[in-house]
């Protein structure tokens, strides 16, 4: 290839390996390559290793190795690049700050469950998970999201919760001394979690909410669960445990799911709550935080009971609503999974009756005593 300006002339030197000669003269270069030739040669490793991938794969039919991730966006490649000499509460505190856009997240977050329904499970609806594959899951979120930074700084392990030890979607134990050897932290994944959760004739599930996102496959759910593990192994390292069980005004920003922890998990994930709620199909019924709003009809179900009741939203609260029974004064407070919308909306006034004169100044006990007893 000739031309004004530097000009760059590619010499196949092996079938795998792609050199592109740069020359520094200004006039055109046909040269061919000589000893005394003052030009650099320059091996373009990414065509390089692509080139050695597809040979591999039509000679010998392996499992190509997968080219590094490049798709995180600037925020947080700027944010990996800056903590990697960054020790103690620096690390957490810089990806608290970080906040990629909605697109970059998106783009990142679908790499990760797409390689582990690609090269982990080989579907998006495993029926079970062995540790090995829990693993390889944390590995992915490492690679994809992190960049390799866990590999570099935190040496942990991937368990499974033993049935009925642990009534939690994931885990995360911190590292420490006993007897004078180091017992390395470890992350575990409840498999049980997947169970109840059945696959349809279609081989669908229907939609689950996870850390306040809608999941609509099971890799979807195991992404989730394990990203929100990987937050706390983060803190767990890099913040000292006096700090994270200290009582006083700070424990809300390092306590296990404060403030420190849900800026994480929201800013690099879009988690908008910490809890899962697998048991129940998400459906457009389906009442999240950011749907609700105060004077909003809604349906739940008390423990025990089968029939459903109905109520209006007076408080949108992060974790929970509360709301006053269509049928009395009542108050309670509900977690958003188990609320769905009242459809079709009765005309209520969410606002909260005033008291008979003879029942001002006694508590809600004591009304309602004072009610049973008239």
């Amino acid at each position: 290839m000739s031309g004004t300006g530097t000009s760059y002339d590619p010499i196949i030197v092996d079938d795998d390996i792609e050199v592109i000669w740069i020359s520094s003269d200004d006039e055109s270069s046909d040269d061919e390559l000589s000893d005394d030739d003052d030009s650099v040669p320059v091996i373009v490793k990414y065509r390089a290793q692509k080139a050695q991938v597809m040979k591999a794969g039509m000679d010998a039919g392996a499992d190509a190795p997968a080219l590094p991730f490049t798709g995180r966006g600037e925020a947080l490649d700027k944010t990996l690049e800056e903590i990697k000499d960054m020790k103690g509460l620096d690390v957490p505190e810089a990806l608290s700050w970080c906040k990629p856009s909605d697109a970059d997240r998106a783009r990142y977050l679908a790499e990760v469950e797409r390689q582990m329904r690609e090269d982990v499970f080989g579907t998006k609806n495993p029926s079970t998970i062995i540790a090995a594959q829990a693993r390889e899951c944390c590995d992915i979120i490492d690679n994809v999201i992190f960049g390799g930074f866990l590999k570099r700084n935190i040496d942990y392990i991937v368990l499974l919760n033993q049935e009925g030890t642990i009534r939690k979607a994931g885990h995360c134990r911190s590292g420490f001394m006993k007897n004078g050897v180091w017992v390395k932290p470890e992350i575990k994944f409840n498999p049980f979690l997947l169970d109840p959760i059945e696959v349809k004739d279609n081989g669908e599930i229907g939609h689950r909410l996870c850390n306040g996102l809608v999941c609509k496959d099971k890799v979807a759910i195991i992404a989730s669960v394990m990203m929100h593990e990987i937050v706390h192994l983060i803190i767990h390292h890099f913040v000292p445990r006096a700090i994270r069980r200290d009582k006083s005004s700070r424990s809300r920003k390092w306590a296990p799911h404060g403030t420190m922890f849900m800026s994480i998990a929201r800013n690099l994930y879009g988690h908008t709550d910490h809890k899962v709620a697998l048991n129940k199909e998400w459906t457009s019924a389906s009442i999240t935080k950011e749907t609700a709003h105060i004077g909003l009809h809604v349906n739940f179900t008390f423990k025990g009971q089968s029939t459903p009741t109905r109520a209006v939203i007076v408080k949108a609260n992060p974790r929970r609503a509360k709301v006053r029974l269509v049928d009395g004064a009542q108050e309670v407070g509900v977690p958003y999974p188990l609320l769905k919308r009242a459809d079709p909306e009765l005309p209520h006034s969410p606002k909260r009756p005033k008291r008979p004169a003879d029942q001002v100044g006694l508590s809600t006990e004591q009304t309602r005593k004072r009610i049973s007893t008239n």
